[in-house]
């Protein structure tokens, strides 16, 4: 279980499988397990790269923190993996450092999959607060009331059940998830940008997602020169439950072409 240390916080990262590198940066509050889905499939072909964000699953929490300290963490585990380039494939608020990471480190990229996410990351105020009440609601009940957002109506029910079971299972802390909501807010990134991105880039959106609608993926796809969209029909913002297989394939494809030059 290697750690590392950094300023304010220290990460657990794991790698497993072989080829060329690809780093996994998992969405808000949750912890790097939540790539369960695709994480098989993904390191059949490659060297799998995954941590946990500041205050998620086995890293320590930390104070305040901003999207450019979390995406110097990300830098640092490359760095201890012995890593130059990599592909980075993040969801949710990992999409949001994905692709903060290909802006401000273009060399550390070899491309970019960019899930549930657009370039405008603010959220609301009140998110950005904790509040004491959570920490009186039931893990249970909670999960039951995010799950239609969350999941969308052609999720497979066995597959959210599932879900929803490690995800309940998963450390959660009302001030880690406010914490990582406050530096979001703090930060909006702008078109021009994003259009300077240079890094081939892969937008995975589901039409179902009310959390980050559709139409946030489909402007990022459209600005980002070259970027294609593949969009999940009936899923949610956690598109990727009951769609392992089939979204592992569309990112191994993709990677294929980068590895192969075919993608620009």
């Amino acid at each position: 279980m290697p750690l590392l240390d950094r300023p304010g916080a220290t990460i657990h990262w794991e790698e497993q499988g072989s080829g060329t590198p690809l780093l996994l940066i998992m969405g808000t509050r949750m912890s790097s397990a939540m790539w369960y889905p695709v994480l098989p499939h993904l390191a059949a072909h490659h060297r799998v790269i995954t941590l946990d964000n500041r205050g998620a699953g086995k890293s320590s929490p930390s104070s305040d923190f901003t999207i450019a300290d979390m995406v110097e963490d990300c830098v640092a585990v490359l760095d201890a993996a012995g890593v130059d380039r990599a592909h980075v494939y993040g969801v949710s608020l990992g999409g949001g450092l994905t692709l903060e990471l290909g802006m401000t480190h273009p060399d550390r990229v070899r491309s970019l999959v960019l899930g549930c996410v657009g370039a405008k990351t603010e959220v609301s105020p009140p998110a950005g607060r904790p509040n004491p009440l959570l920490k009186l609601v039931p893990k249970k009940l909670l999960f039951r009331l995010i799950a239609p957002a969350f999941y969308g109506p052609a999720c497979d029910p066995t597959a959210r059940a599932i879900d929803m079971d490690i995800l309940r299972q998963d450390p959660y802390d009302p001030e880690t998830v406010a914490q990582q909501s406050r530096a979001t807010q703090a930060y909006a990134t702008s078109w021009e940008r994003v259009e300077a991105v240079s890094a081939p880039t892969l937008v995975l959106h589901g039409d179902r997602d009310t959390a980050v609608p559709v139409e946030g993926g489909r402007q990022l796809a459209a600005r980002i020169p070259g970027a294609r969209i593949v969009e999940y029909p009936g899923a949610g913002h956690n598109y990727l439950v009951g769609r392992g297989e089939q979204t592992a394939q569309h990112v191994l494809d993709f990677l294929a072409e980068v590895d192969a030059g075919v993608a620009s």
